[in-house]
Order: structure tokens, then sequence, then C-alpha cells
């Protein structure tokens, strides 16, 4: 059903058929959130996509993977969240859009968004199973105000992205459990 949805949304199965093959190939949770970047950011046609993930102990939000943003930029480490209204409300389930980074006062860091070029920004959550993982945040070079679609789009990748995290975090609990029984 996903991915029916995603096909739909983004005009051509070649895309989508290609996004998945390279999922397919990839080994390791890090490779395969990294292809979700790279291809949200493509597919997408926007600057840059950052995917963050949760870190309960430390209340960060912790970059996994970036595609078209610079390592000056990702420099800024994790995001405190009790410094970031926006991604609290994020990870409650909220869909949030910056059409112009530069006039809103809650943005922390304005002058390397302008660095980078960012005007605006869509940040939908990572959830699985009603439980907030995480965060994708994709950044475009011109004010913008995000479509009905491009929130679709942008949504389904990200229920793409937890299923994939989800599905390897059980796959590494259960080579333990493996490990623990055949020792």
């Amino acid at each position: 059903m996903l991915f029916v949805r995603l096909s739909a949304m983004v005009g051509s199965n070649a895309y989508v058929c290609r996004l998945c093959g390279d999922i397919a190939q990839a080994e390791a949770l890090g490779d395969t959130i990294q292809i979700l970047a790279k291809n949200i950011t493509k597919i997408m046609g926007v600057k840059g996509c950052s995917i963050r993930m949760l870190n309960e102990k430390n209340k960060t939000l912790e970059i996994v993977a970036a595609y078209g943003l610079s390592k000056r930029y990702l420099k800024k480490g994790p995001i405190p969240l009790k410094d970031h209204p926006i991604d609290r409300a994020v990870l409650r389930g909220r869909i949030k859009s910056t059409a112009d980074m530069t006039k809103e006062k809650h943005v922390l860091y304005v002058a390397d968004a302008q660095r980078e070029r960012i005007k605006s920004v869509l940040s939908v959550p990572l959830i699985v199973e009603k439980r907030p993982i995480g965060v994708v945040r994709i950044y475009s070079t011109k004010v913008h105000k995000f479509t009905k679609d491009e929130i679709d789009t942008l949504t389904a990748f990200a229920n793409l992205g937890a299923i994939l995290a989800e599905k390897s975090r059980l796959w590494n609990e259960m080579k333990v459990l493996m490990r623990i029984c055949l020792s």
C-alpha cells in the first residue's frame, strides 16, 4: 500500500522502484536511511533532507542521515528538545512548515540557514506504533509554502523511514537473542 501511495504522489513508478531497489541492497540502517534522504531530496526537488532520530536519554534529536547539506551546516550537533518547540511539536505528531526561516522567531540557527541559503523547511515525524522516533526535514532555497501533496509525499517517505528503522531495530534485537541462545 505504501508503494502505491508513493508512486501516485511522485507521479512515476520508476522513482519508487529505484528507491526500493537501492534500499533492498543496503545492508545497514545507516546506509538505508542515507539512501532515503538522498532520494527524498531528488524526488521532491529540494536543496536537501535531514533525518534525525530521537535520543530519549539525552532528550535530543541526533543526525543519522542527510543529503544536499554542507558539513558545516550539519556540524551543529544534536538538537536539544528543550530549546526547540518546533521539534517537540513534530515529535507529538504535528507537521510543521516554515515558509521563510528568516522571519520566524522560533528558528534557532538563522545565521547557519542563511549561509546555507535555506529559506523554507518542512518537518514531519517518524512514528512507529504511535511512538515518535525522529524527524524528517526537507529544505528549500526559495521561500515556499509547501503544498498538501508535498506534505503527503514527505509523510509517506517518513512512514517508510520509520518502518525501515523499526525493522532494523527488531533485526538487531533478534541477532542478540540468537547469540545468547547459541552460546
